[in-house]
């Protein structure tokens, strides 16, 4: 599915800390947010479980090796390592507050949409396209499991992981994102 987006779609945007937005170009096209998608889950458990316990359970370093490696996890004792490769973010959804799936799914939607300052919502053609061929993180998220770093049901977290990816914003909604980031976690638009 990822194929059929238009390749000549461009934009522009920008938001100042006291929460003016300008816009130029495509920022109002939604695309799939990807892997972009693990630095607001990282906030999320470092909110739920604090630094340290996220530092302990996944790790801080970057590996060395491409986002999806397998190899990561076999050179590095079988730690993730970081939560921003594929391994690292599984392991960071199965640390977010929730009893089941749909709880960690709705706290970590909430998140999201607390920093973008918008109502996000899944693009479900693209869920389901990545859903029906993820297997390699499926596979990822049993290792991780069996090394004793997937706190929570393998399958159900590689299904939230899978999600969290295709969550639909528009390049407008990100840069909100990304200021409430640099602004300490403090949307520029909400306060």
């Amino acid at each position: 599915f990822l194929a059929n987006i238009p390749s000549d779609l461009a934009a522009v945007a920008v938001v100042t800390a006291q929460g003016q937005c300008a816009a130029a170009g495509d920022a109002q096209y939604r695309f799939a947010i990807e892997s972009i998608s693990k630095v607001c889950t990282l906030a999320l458990a470092l909110e739920d479980m604090g630094r340290q316990v996220v530092q302990e359970k996944i790790g801080v370093s970057p590996t060395g090796l491409p986002f999806n490696s397998v190899m990561a996890l076999e050179l590095h004792g079988d730690k993730p390592l970081s939560p921003l490769v594929n391994a690292g973010a599984m392991a960071t959804v199965s640390l977010v507050n929730g009893s089941d799936s749909d709880e960690i799914w709705g706290n970590m939607i909430h998140n999201f949409n607390n920093f973008a300052n918008t109502a996000l919502t899944v693009n479900q053609e693209i869920y389901k396209s990545e859903s029906a061929t993820n297997q390699h993180n499926r596979g990822i998220a049993w290792l991780l499991q069996s090394y004793g770093y997937m706190y929570a049901d393998p399958m159900e977290v590689c299904a939230v992981y899978t999600r969290q990816c295709s969550v639909a914003i528009t390049c407008h909604d990100l840069v909100i994102m990304g200021a409430t980031l640099a602004n300490g976690g403090v949307n520029p638009i909400t306060g």
